[in-house]
Protein backbone atom coordinates (compact mmCIF):
# COMPACT_ATOMS: atom_id res chain seq x y z
CA UNK A 1 0.00 0.00 0.00
CA UNK A 2 1.32 3.44 -0.93
CA UNK A 3 1.19 6.42 1.42
CA UNK A 4 1.77 10.16 1.41
CA UNK A 5 1.82 12.68 4.25
CA UNK A 6 -0.71 15.50 4.40
CA UNK A 7 0.63 18.64 2.79
CA UNK A 8 2.98 16.70 0.50
CA UNK A 9 2.63 16.62 -3.28
CA UNK A 10 6.15 15.97 -4.57
CA UNK A 11 6.08 12.20 -5.01
CA UNK A 12 3.57 10.94 -7.59
CA UNK A 13 1.36 7.90 -7.02
CA UNK A 14 2.68 5.32 -9.48
CA UNK A 15 1.73 1.86 -10.61
CA UNK A 16 1.95 -0.77 -13.30
CA UNK A 17 -1.43 -1.82 -14.68
CA UNK A 18 -1.67 -5.54 -15.34
CA UNK A 19 -4.08 -7.84 -17.11
CA UNK A 20 -5.80 -10.78 -15.41
CA UNK A 21 -2.70 -12.94 -15.98
CA UNK A 22 -0.43 -10.41 -14.25
CA UNK A 23 1.20 -9.14 -17.45
CA UNK A 24 1.66 -5.39 -17.92
CA UNK A 25 -1.23 -3.93 -19.96
CA UNK A 26 -0.44 -2.36 -23.33
CA UNK A 27 -1.36 1.31 -22.87
CA UNK A 28 0.08 2.60 -26.15
CA UNK A 29 -1.85 5.77 -27.05
CA UNK A 30 -4.31 5.37 -24.16
CA UNK A 31 -5.64 8.08 -21.83
CA UNK A 32 -5.59 7.39 -18.09
CA UNK A 33 -7.60 8.74 -15.14
CA UNK A 34 -7.20 7.98 -11.46
CA UNK A 35 -10.27 7.49 -9.26
CA UNK A 36 -9.92 7.50 -5.46
CA UNK A 37 -12.59 7.24 -2.79
CA UNK A 38 -12.65 6.86 0.97
CA UNK A 39 -15.02 4.16 2.19
CA UNK A 40 -18.28 5.67 3.41
CA UNK A 41 -17.32 9.19 2.36
CA UNK A 42 -18.29 11.44 -0.50
CA UNK A 43 -14.80 12.89 -0.88
CA UNK A 44 -13.29 11.68 -4.09
CA UNK A 45 -10.34 12.41 -6.32
CA UNK A 46 -11.09 11.92 -10.01
CA UNK A 47 -8.37 13.35 -12.21
CA UNK A 48 -6.28 12.88 -15.30
CA UNK A 49 -3.20 10.71 -14.76
CA UNK A 50 -0.11 10.13 -16.87
CA UNK A 51 0.42 7.22 -19.20
CA UNK A 52 4.16 6.60 -18.78
CA UNK A 53 4.38 3.86 -21.40
CA UNK A 54 6.75 4.79 -24.22
CA UNK A 55 5.58 3.41 -27.58
CA UNK A 56 4.95 -0.33 -27.30
CA UNK A 57 6.53 -0.42 -23.84
CA UNK A 58 9.32 -2.80 -24.80
CA UNK A 59 11.74 -0.48 -22.98
CA UNK A 60 10.23 -1.60 -19.64
CA UNK A 61 7.55 1.10 -19.41
CA UNK A 62 4.64 -1.10 -20.49
CA UNK A 63 1.60 -0.56 -18.25
CA UNK A 64 3.20 2.24 -16.19
CA UNK A 65 1.00 5.09 -14.94
CA UNK A 66 1.36 7.97 -12.49
CA UNK A 67 -0.75 10.60 -10.77
CA UNK A 68 0.82 13.86 -9.63
CA UNK A 69 -0.92 14.97 -6.47
CA UNK A 70 -2.68 18.34 -6.52
CA UNK A 71 -2.05 20.49 -3.46
CA UNK A 72 -5.71 20.25 -2.40
CA UNK A 73 -5.65 16.42 -2.51
CA UNK A 74 -3.48 16.07 0.58
CA UNK A 75 -4.87 18.75 2.91
CA UNK A 76 -5.41 17.60 6.51
CA UNK A 77 -9.17 17.15 6.11
CA UNK A 78 -8.53 14.55 3.39
CA UNK A 79 -6.39 12.25 5.56
CA UNK A 80 -7.50 8.63 5.42
CA UNK A 81 -7.41 5.36 3.49
CA UNK A 82 -8.39 5.54 -0.18
CA UNK A 83 -9.43 2.84 -2.62
CA UNK A 84 -7.83 3.54 -5.99
CA UNK A 85 -8.77 2.55 -9.53
CA UNK A 86 -7.18 3.53 -12.83
CA UNK A 87 -9.60 4.10 -15.72
CA UNK A 88 -8.02 3.63 -19.15
CA UNK A 89 -9.54 4.76 -22.44
CA UNK A 90 -7.78 3.01 -25.29
CA UNK A 91 -7.22 4.51 -28.75
CA UNK A 92 -10.16 2.56 -30.16
CA UNK A 93 -12.47 4.04 -27.49
CA UNK A 94 -12.79 0.99 -25.22
CA UNK A 95 -12.68 1.71 -21.47
CA UNK A 96 -11.16 -0.64 -18.91
CA UNK A 97 -10.70 -0.18 -15.16
CA UNK A 98 -7.62 -1.52 -13.36
CA UNK A 99 -7.29 -3.49 -11.26
CA UNK A 100 -10.05 -5.67 -12.67
CA UNK A 101 -10.60 -7.26 -9.25
CA UNK A 102 -10.53 -5.16 -6.07
CA UNK A 103 -8.65 -1.89 -5.63
CA UNK A 104 -5.23 -0.49 -5.01
CA UNK A 105 -4.96 1.38 -1.71
CA UNK A 106 -3.24 4.58 -0.69
CA UNK A 107 -3.15 6.31 2.69
CA UNK A 108 -3.00 10.05 3.14
CA UNK A 109 -1.39 10.20 6.60
CA UNK A 110 -1.44 13.16 8.97
CA UNK A 111 1.91 14.86 9.34
CA UNK A 112 3.39 14.73 12.88
CA UNK A 113 3.61 18.53 13.00
CA UNK A 114 -0.15 18.92 12.70
CA UNK A 115 -2.21 19.90 15.68
CA UNK A 116 -4.23 17.01 17.06
CA UNK A 117 -1.99 14.30 15.62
Amino acid sequence: MASIKTGDSGVPLQGVLTDSDGNPADLEGAEVRVLMRRRGDNFQIAADAENLQVGDGEDGTKGRVAYTWAEEDTVTDNAGLYFVEWEVTFQEGEVQTFPSNGWNKVAIVRDNDEEGS
